[in-house]
């Protein structure tokens, strides 16, 4: 009886939960029941971080939250890098859910090594700590194209979360603070001159730094609950501070661009204060109204460079009236923004969205919105470091509208399909700009180096249209893909062959695919796949003339569990052997290998 419950329960978890998902509230699946599971490792890019179930968890927030336009624009996949899996979590083996903290240590070729600490820890029945600790260092091996110096260029990446959330009357208070430090440096430096690189005369003194991101972001939340006991007022609020500063090298040769200062570090650093609130009165489960407010002010308090950057500030104020019933559900309102930065700096736009779902296993949507909102410091660098950082301060998009429409189906047998499309109207848009700059590091012998600068760019439209499936079996397999086309639309398009119809660096076409089959309660395979095709760059040594690039990221991985609490896996990375990588403009080692080992507690 104990083995018939066992796999009972194991059969509903595998075809319910789908392997990428974050579980940290209950859903409710198509025959009302509630199911809460903790995920453990959730794979973020080139790191691994852990996501608990927090049993403080209440009623989800809804505050007024800033449009991501250049999300939108600038998708997951925009930024490849080579994926760290899972090597411990299987669906088949629900023990390891008890799980409260771990440490990772992960490294092979070429020249990747990584560690990651992280914990949850209770304090009484009413409060609890988190905390997680990431390294993340890669050397990067050039080929013919690369320049002697770049051979050795590494990267460490070093970030620090503490999280604290305590449980109040009625809501929940959330106290976090993420403080982070990145670096892409030379190394083989000649007693400490980095031009005797260009010799390769690599005896490993102090490394020469390219580029650096670093800073804190402090936020802290009241959650969406009751203002007082069997009160029909609702409120919220989050709130953020921060400070992110950018160096960038700017040793430059016979650049006649007067921003430069030859031989000095060139330092952006952004201050930033945001606030998100919303009051709300509820009328039985059915009807709510509300009032979202929105507050964003940044200033740029040192710069290295002969021009200032404009200090930043949003107001924003939405009032909406929101529906939702057994089988739909509907949200009204609109928006009103004052932005310093954007081409208008009264922005009204709307803000509605439906949901019609007749039956559990079919529903339509829509939405229909805009607004304008700005992409900070830490944000641009994540999804292209090699920006020049005063150029954040074009950093600012704004939709006159944006609407989209879709239909959903599943579950049928474990299968779930999703087909949406949209069309955005930007009246601000956000685009790349590259150069290339010659520095000299010696007075004599001079290296190229390769800069994009965030530009701005007016009444840009965007369509697209998406396709989405995912498989969950009860034999332990878990199957997704999905594909996207992109169409841009600006004044300067043409048809002309050395003049691509499409926006710099970004796709036409994304496909992306990802399988995963838990071959027993120990033994796992996972791969995933990554395809960005109809991308344009301009050719920075022919002015006026563009190449184009695809991108097929292939990665896969088997992993064995030991013990409940030490698990070990082997990566492949980059399988297709790619070796041009976006944003750069050389050539790095293709394939590699990784090993991962994990204990938890």
């Amino acid at each position: 009886m104990k083995n018939i419950l066992y796999l009972s329960v194991m059969l509903v978890a595998s075809a319910l939960i789908s392997h990428d998902a974050v579980a940290q509230v209950a859903k409710k699946d198509s025959l009302n029941r509630e199911l809460t599971l903790e995920r453990d490792f959730v794979p973020t890019q080139d790191q691994v971080q852990k996501s608990f179930f927090s049993p403080l968890a209440t009623k989800k927030s809804s505050p007024l939250a800033p449009l991501r336009f250049v999300n939108d624009s600038y998708s997951i996949g925009a930024k490849i890098e080579h994926r760290v899996f899972d090597p411990i979590y299987n669906d088949r083996a629900p023990e390891s859910l008890d799980q409260k903290g771990f440490v990772r240590v992960y490294g092979g070729f070429p020249g990747v090594l990584g560690l990651n600490v992280g914990g949850n820890f209770t304090n009484g029945k009413d409060s609890q700590f988190d905390l997680s600790l990431n390294h993340f260092t890669r050397k990067y091996l050039g080929r013919n194209t690369l320049p002697a110096p770049l051979k050795t260029l590494r990267t460490h990446d070093t970030d620090f979360t503490l999280g604290y959330a305590r449980k109040l009357a009625l809501s929940t208070l959330r106290v976090r603070g993420h403080f982070f430090y990145d670096i892409e440096a030379l190394y083989g430096s000649h007693n400490g001159q980095p031009a005797a690189l260009l010799l390769e005369s690599y005896d490993f003194k102090p490394p020469y730094p390219l580029i650096n991101n670093y800073g804190a972001i402090l936020s802290g939340e009241r959650t969406y609950a009751p203002i007082s006991v069997g009160s029909n007022w609702y409120a919220s609020t989050f709130g953020t501070f921060s400070y992110v500063g950018k160096n960038d090298p700017t040793l430059v040769k016979n650049d006649p661009d007067p921003l430069y200062s030859g031989g000095e570090r060139m330092l952006t650093s952004e201050l930033r204060l945001a606030n998100r609130s919303t009051l709300a009165y509820e009328i039985s489960d059915l009807w709510k109204f509300d009032v979202g407010a929105e507050i964003d002010l940044r200033n740029y308090p040192k710069l290295v460079v002969k021009y200032p950057i404009k200090n930043l500030l949003i107001l924003g104020l939405r009032p909406s009236v929101s529906y939702k019933g057994d089988h739909f559900e509907m949200h009204v309102g609109g928006r009103v923004q004052y932005a310093n930065r954007a081409s208008s700096s009264l922005v009204f736009s709307p803000d509605a969205s439906f949901r019609f779902r007749p039956i559990d296993i079919f529903s339509l949507f829509a939405k229909v919105d805009g607004g304008t909102a700005a992409m900070d410091l830490r944000e641009v660098y994540k999804y292209n470091k090699y920006f020049f950082g005063p150029s954040i301060a074009n950093a600012t998009e704004t939709s006159k509208y944006r609407v989209i429409a879709g239909v959903e189906l599943g579950n049928l047998s474990g299968l779930s399909v999703t087909l949406q499309g949209g069309y955005v109207d930007y009246r601000d848009f956000v685009d790349w700009e590259q150069r290339k700059l010659v520095t000299d590091l010696d007075g004599s012998i001079t290296l190229p180096l390769f800069v994009y600068d965030l530009r701005h760019r007016d009444n840009v439209k965007k369509t697209y249209g998406n396709i989405s499936a995912r498989y969950v079996s009860q034999a332990g397999l878990r199957l997704s893909a999905s594909a996207q086309y992109n169409r841009y639309i600006t004044s300067d398009m043409t048809d002309k062959e050395d003049k691509p119809l499409t926006v710099l660096g970004l796709p036409k076409l994304e496909v992306r695919a990802s399988a995963v089959y838990d071959i027993n309660s120990r033994m796992s395979l996972q791969a995933s796949y990554t395809g960005l095709f109809g991308m344009a760059f301009e050719d920075v040594d022919e002015p006026g003339k563009y190449v184009h690039t695809t991108v097929n990221e292939l990665s896969a991985e088997f992993s064995y569990r030991l013990s409940r609490r030490v698990g070990l896996s082997v990566i492949g990375t980059n399988l297709l052997n790619l070796r041009n990588v976006r944003w750069r403009h050389y050539e790095q080692r293709g394939s590699g290998i990784l090993g991962t080992a994990t204990i938890t507690f």
